[in-house]
């Protein structure tokens, strides 16, 4: 709705914005008036308060490109656009003349992109992503002519619409929808408006702490864009990591996404009606995802940036961390705690305490010193552990320091804009500099500094922290009161000396003398801290440069950290990751804190610097549902909270939740109280309890990141990326799936002895009932809510019907789980109810089983990869299987049910080939100990037996005339098959799986001789 602004100006406004300063802080409504300005004080209905001007410019004024030179060359649409009206001079001359170019660059991803014709502008490097992807240049298999029936477009002025299909008298809703909206493109601001359908429901646009849970809110507040080093404990504020990124559910269940390739920082406003992107720079490189499933969307999104990489099997196992662990013997003593507790642990961690002076690459000559930190990681090793310490960016200035020596003669730092030198900053060391990792000498430069770490310690993994880039002394002056630094002066002191500390200080305080709202600011020459348009930063309009690098610092090729800020962590990562694959030959395990679409193709990423409280726990789970849906599977929250000290009762709800994390670690701050799951019985019985079934469920959790590597799927996911249609799913932010299998429904409140769990159409199996003495909870197309008990250190975990599950025998380390026999945990759906999406390898399995058609028949299909965990090559070296059940009522209404163990004729990254001798690869497969059955029990007279087959044969075979012969055939006892009311249980199976062998696992109420046969 509009209004006017000024009496006897032509002057409107819109609710919407953008909103330019008009006035100066502390103008009055009339003067704001009298100067031909709008006013509106900020905020209004909104549900969260963002501080925008009060008083503003004019923003209803129109801007229309019109098209011209339009050439189809089948691929594609080329074009020319000509400003035709332009609006809004206070943010600078439009860009006259604009290149258009349409495409489709791989299937079910529309690309239009806008830039400046004839003249270059900062774009993201095409050399950041996988060749293989269509960021990195790759070209997908989309038809000629293709782009053609999702496109269409009006010439005068220039709009455009896409469309899933657009072909037919009912052409479906437009996906996004310029119609009627205005198109700006200034050098320092570009704006892109689409409508949104009202009903719809949006997710993306991080990185923020969300206190209105994952879905956005759709209030027409600002959301920024901007890599910032801010405590996720702070709600609701632009964070460390940077996605331009949605993807939309609508009421039917279809879904898409809409990513805008740009590094600039921008604000991304959403309103029941539309959504706008507003970019300080850049172009518009727009990537519409069609779908039409949440997974189509994030199997897109991977197309694009690149798909995920495959962690070390041994990442997922449970991780403990502490910012302040001072000494080897501590960190030992930690170690032996856990293991005396019967707490499973896998990874022991370093932040900055074991570095000396807090110099990256250097270990502190008492407490760290390298024989002990040597030994110590022996030890570690011995055990089945890992360490990982962390490295942060900042190089210490300190001439004598190899790595400040080397990245001088390298130059390899980034350099200020005024005097040519590497520009200075200051983190935890002091003064450093910074690697550009944009630049071609940032990986040798990396790379040395790595090895020679490693020759000091043996580390496993590393931690990049602190790469938004952050910077304690920015160019900004700070608001007052700075002083969240103050509560670690004593840490300091003993760490760097009181001398040194009395120059950090005072270099963290420096400041230019005037508050940044009243700093001049003008068009004619460009401002990159303070642009024309500024984003909502922090939610208060901070400057780009507050605490981080200046915005005119330069990187590689004289590009602006004002441009590339944001691509810092990306950069960071990539590098990293290339390095210590050069280095090791295996998967790195790398944790990253800043990341923008395409970092979990190298990375790993949690939510930052979270705090004990209840609200933290509660917000941790759409913190770490959002970046899986971003393209990061492996992620996670600090578990029992990094600030403020936890309580037994917070810690032991939180390990219950965050066991279930795809990355489970236990990490605290300095100055908070030790919270080791062993510090209090509780917590420790809930911490067994919890990473025991983490532990079985490992192998399962693997499959499906390999699944992740090669279609982009989440491994953790929201209810709704299952069941996109179902509205309450849609809105659930307390419950999450690991994989498409596992339902968890952890308590969130305090005090709170039960929790009020939904369950999504399907059957749903509680995973503790191993007996199967309870029923399950079978929920309709309209899905069921269930008050579940949840006594302190219980948390409630079900079991997908359709899903076949691998689980192994827990242990204290994932080497010792792995090392357990296998249990094939087969939840059978209600006939005719939801189930799982069936991969092409299910519904292969599916079909070489007998019963199709059989009255009463239902299915459940399930997978495992069996790899050495970190091999980089994998093809040759792993063992991908497919497991597929199918049971069904014979002619006399006896239960018969088969279940089939196949290898996966696939290789590498989601390619398929023929399965063949040479597939076979080195690692080790497990003993199949036991079938679990949920929904069957037993019978009188039952019978099971377990034949190995060829599957080669088996393939051209499906249980007809002339099928394979039985290689080997097991008859559990009858004692050996049994269960409860609701499983059936077949054990003494010990079947030694075998690559190139199929294994079919058969039982029937029915006698021996009712046993289907292919003998």
């Amino acid at each position: 709705m509009f209004f006017s602004c000024a009496l006897g100006v032509l002057r409107t406004w819109s609710s919407f914005g953008p909103r330019v300063d008009c006035g100066y802080l502390g103008i009055q409504e009339g003067e704001c008036v009298s100067r031909g300005c709008c006013w509106l004080p900020a905020g209004g209905n909104a549900s969260l308060a963002v501080d925008q001007p009060w008083c503003f410019h004019s923003n209803t004024g129109r801007s229309e490109y019109l098209l011209s030179r339009a050439s189809d060359s089948g691929v594609g649409l080329s074009a020319t656009l000509t400003a035709a009206e332009t609006t809004a001079p206070e943010l600078g001359p439009d860009v006259e003349r604009l290149a258009l170019h349409v495409s489709m660059p791989a299937p079910g991803v529309l690309r239009v992109r806008m830039t400046a014709a004839g003249a270059p502008r900062w774009e993201v490097p095409q050399w950041l992503y996988p060749a293989d992807s269509v960021a990195g240049g790759g070209v997908g298999a989309s038809k000629d002519g293709a782009w053609r029936e999702h496109f269409e477009y009006d010439e005068e002025p220039f709009s455009f619409v896409v469309r899933r299909n657009h072909s037919g008298v009912d052409m479906e809703a437009p996906l996004f929808d310029t119609r009627d909206k205005r198109l700006v493109f200034k050098d320092q601001y570009l704006e892109l408006t689409t409508t949104c359908e009202p009903e719809a429901t949006l997710y993306g646009l991080g990185e923020r702490t969300s206190s209105a849970g994952l879905r956005l809110r759709r209030d027409g507040q600002p959301l920024a864009l901007w890599a910032r080093d801010c405590g996720s404990a702070f709600p609701d504020v632009n964070l460390y990591s940077s996605w331009p990124y949605w993807l939309e559910v609508r009421p039917d269940g279809s879904a898409h996404g809409v990513l805008l390739l740009n590094s600039n920082g921008m604000d991304v406003v959403v309103a029941r009606d539309r959504a706008s992107f507003r970019a300080v720079g850049g172009v518009l490189d727009l990537f519409v995802l069609l779908g039409p499933t949440p997974a189509d969307v994030t199997a897109q999104l991977a197309a694009v940036v690149g798909r995920p990489a495959l962690p070390p099997f041994w990442s997922l196992g449970f991780h403990q961390s502490k910012w302040g662990y001072s000494s080897v013997e501590e960190l030992q003593e930690v170690s032996v705690n856990y293991s005396a507790a019967g707490l499973p642990l896998e990874v022991l961690w370093s932040d900055i305490d074991y570095m000396d002076q807090f110099r990256d690459f250097t270990l502190n000559p008492t407490a760290f010193a390298a024989p002990k930190m040597q030994a110590l990681v022996r030890w570690l090793h011995a055990r089945g552990q890992k360490w990982v310490p962390i490295v942060d960016p900042g190089i210490k200035i300190d001439p004598g320091y190899p790595a400040y020596d080397l990245g001088l003669a390298a130059k390899v730092f980034v350099t200020d804009a005024h005097s040519g030198e590497p520009y200075v900053g200051q983190v935890w060391p002091g003064a450093v500099h910074y690697p550009d990792f944009l630049s071609p000498a940032a990986a040798a430069y990396w790379e040395a500094e790595l090895r020679a770490f490693f020759e000091l310690a043996h580390y496993d993994g590393l931690w990049i922290d602190m790469n938004e880039p952050s910077n304690f002394a920015s160019d900004m002056c700070r608001a007052a009161g700075f002083t969240e630094l103050e509560r670690y002066k004593d840490y300091l002191a003993g760490a760097l000396g009181s001398s040194m500390l009395d120059i950090w200080w005072s270099h963290t305080h420096m400041c230019n003398g005037s508050d940044f709202r009243s700093l001049p600011r003008a068009v004619s020459a460009p401002d990159y801290d303070f642009p024309p348009y500024q984003i909502a930063n922090g939610n208060q309009m901070l400057p780009l440069g507050a605490k981080t690098v200046a915005m005119t610092a330069l990187h590689h090729n004289g590009t602006l950290e004002y441009d590339a800020h944001n691509l810092y962590g990306l950069a960071e990562a990539r590098v990293t990751a290339e390095v210590m694959k050069r280095m090791h030959r295996t998967r790195p395990f790398i944790l990253t804190r800043s990341s923008f679409p395409g970092t979990g193709a190298h990375a790993a990423h949690w939510s930052g610097d979270n705090a004990a409280t209840w609200e933290d726990l509660r917000w941790s789970v759409p913190s770490v549902l959002a970046p899986g849906l971003a393209g990061i599977p492996l992620v996670g929250a600090d578990i029992c909270g990094f600030s403020d000290n936890t309580t037994e009762e917070l810690c032991s709800r939180w390990i219950s939740a965050g066991a279930f994390y795809p990355f489970s670690r236990n990490h605290g701050e300095l100055l908070c109280s030790p919270q080791e799951l062993y510090r209090w019985p509780s917590v420790a019985a809930a911490g067994r309890r919890a990473l025991g079934l983490r532990y079985r469920l490992l192998t399962y959790m693997y499959y499906h990141f390999d699944r992740a590597t090669a279609a982009g799927a989440p491994v953790a996911r929201p209810l709704w990326f299952e069941f996109p249609g179902d509205a309450v799913a849609r809105e659930a932010d307390t419950q999450w799936l690991l994989g498409d299998g596992v339902l968890v429904s952890p308590v969130l409140e305090q005090g709170a002895d039960s929790v009020e769990a939904y369950f999504p159409a399907g059957t749903w199996y509680d995973a503790w009932d191993e007996a199967g003495a309870a029923p399950p909870v079978v929920a309709g197309p309209g899905g069921r809510r269930e008050r579940l008990a949840a006594p302190l250190g219980d948390v409630p975990v079900h079991l997908r019907g359709g899903a076949v599950l691998p689980l192994q025998a827990p242990g204290l380390t994932t080497a010792a789980a792995r090392e357990g026999g296998l249990t094939l945990v087969v939840a059978l759906p209600e006939q005719g109810g939801a189930v799982p999406e069936r991969t092409p390898e299910c519904r292969a399995a599916l079909a070489l089983l007998r019963g199709a058609g059989a009255p009463g028949t239902v299915e459940a299909c399930g997978g495992a990869l069996f790899d050495d965990g970190d091999n980089l090559q994998d093809a040759g070296v792993s063992h991908r299987l497919t497991f597929a059940t199918r049971a069904w009522r014979d002619s006399v209404n006896s239960l018969v049910g088969e279940l089939l163990v196949v290898f996966e004729p696939r290789q590498g990254a989601g390619r398929t080939g023929p399965l063949q001798e040479g597939a076979c690869g080195s690692a080790a497969l497990p003993r199949l100990e036991a079938v679990r059955v949920l929904g069957a029990s037993p019978a009188p007279g039952l019978h099971a037996r377990l034949e190995t087959l060829h599957p080669l044969a088996l393939q051209g075979a499906s249980g007809t005339a002339g099928a394979p012969p039985v290689l080997r055939r097991v008859t559990p006892a009858p004692e050996q098959v049994g269960g409860g009311e609701h499983a059936l249980h077949l054990t003494g199976l010990d079947h030694e799986l075998r690559c190139l062998e199929a294994v079919r696992v058969t039982w029937s109420a029915g006698g021996d001789s009712e046993l289907p046969s292919n003998a």
